[in-house]
């Protein structure tokens, strides 16, 4: 195949256990103009023995001699791509049999967007299933404070993959950092269809990993906030990271009122994002902090706050909040 639409790349490294479920969810799809790109990172299990029982020409895999880690190993996809679109799936997960057909079809519908994600199913060993939901809107503004992505179920150009720089050197954090970059130069989206199952097993990541994952996520914020060009503290930064998951009673109401100040006034003055949509965006945050603290005072804060946004209000909101301040049990 000279010229596919769609490269879609599968690093591999140890995954023979489920590896064929993934390889066979590519190929059944119903959408045929592909190549599935597989960059074998140095496995020392059977994973290039199953690669090579399969014949299909659309198939291309390259080895790597050594195990070269997850950043490096997609940037040699990113590089060996023929496809104007790169479609993402880990080595453990299946994409459901309209997936690149339906994200191929809004891609080239929306020639502006450079991600396009959508909502996944988590499963197990147990087959257990849970919804993976996504949010479908604003999503470049509650990116600052999160990933609004599943990684395998993204589908983005290639081009402008390339143009950013690719994935920087963020372990276990990189697809996040990649989203960041992108979606300071061009719009991204979510699609409100589950379009892959997302498998959770015992090597999926783990506690020592999930530190890890931490301490690089406390790096993608510090580079956020360098091209934002805003001076914050390692505290600051550690705030920053506590707001992206909830971990809310851990620092002061003051402390992350005046952080969410300090990025929204950034923003009024730089236009990075549109000011309405981000402004929303946090005056949302800002209720969630307030809600998870579970301060009676917090209906003061929420009112008398520069964040409290007349636009993004609703009666909800202050039942919740006057609630909370009675001591409402619920």
């Amino acid at each position: 195949m000279i010229s596919p639409d769609i490269t879609v790349f599968m690093a591999v490294y140890n995954g023979e256990r489920f590896l064929r479920e993934a390889l066979n969810s590519i190929l059944q799809q119903t959408f045929q103009n592909f190549e599935l790109l597989i960059v074998n990172d140095g496995s020392t299990d059977h994973s290039e023995n199953i690669i090579h029982q399969y014949t299909d020409p659309r198939i291309r895999l390259i080895n790597n001699q050594k195990n070269q880690g997850l950043v490096i190993t997609r940037n040699i996809g990113l590089q060996e791509a023929k496809g104007k679109y790169i479609a993402i799936l880990d080595s453990d997960d299946i994409a459901l049999p309209q997936r690149l057909e339906i994200q191929y079809n809004f891609m080239e519908n929306h020639p502006d967007i450079a991600i396009c994600g959508s909502k996944a199913i988590q499963f197990n060993h147990l087959n257990e299933e849970v919804l993976i939901d996504v949010p479908t809107d604003y999503l470049a503004e509650r990116l600052i404070f999160g990933n609004v992505f599943v990684n395998s179920s993204i589908i983005l150009k290639r081009a402008a993959a390339l143009e950013v720089g690719g994935y920087q050197n963020y372990s276990l954090g990189e697809d996040y950092d990649l989203a960041l970059r992108i979606s300071e130069f061009y719009p991204i989206a979510n699609l409100n269809q589950i379009l892959v199952k997302y498998r959770v097993h015992q090597h999926n990541i783990t506690l020592t990993e999930n530190k890890a994952l931490s301490q690089e996520e406390l790096k993608i914020i510090k580079a956020l906030y360098l091209r934002w060009s805003i001076d914050v503290s390692e505290r600051e930064i550690a705030i920053h990271h506590a707001i992206l998951y909830s971990r809310v009673k851990e620092y002061s109401t003051e402390e992350f009122l005046s952080l969410l100040k300090k990025i929204k006034a950034t923003n009024q003055s730089s236009k990075k994002l549109p000011i309405s949509d981000f402004n929303l965006i946090i005056h949302l945050k800002w209720f969630e902090i307030l809600r998870h603290q579970k301060k009676k005072s917090a209906i003061f804060y929420f009112f008398n706050s520069t964040l409290f946004d007349k636009k993004a209000f609703t009666t909800k909101q202050f039942r919740k909040l006057f609630k909370q301040m009675i001591g409402f049990n619920f």
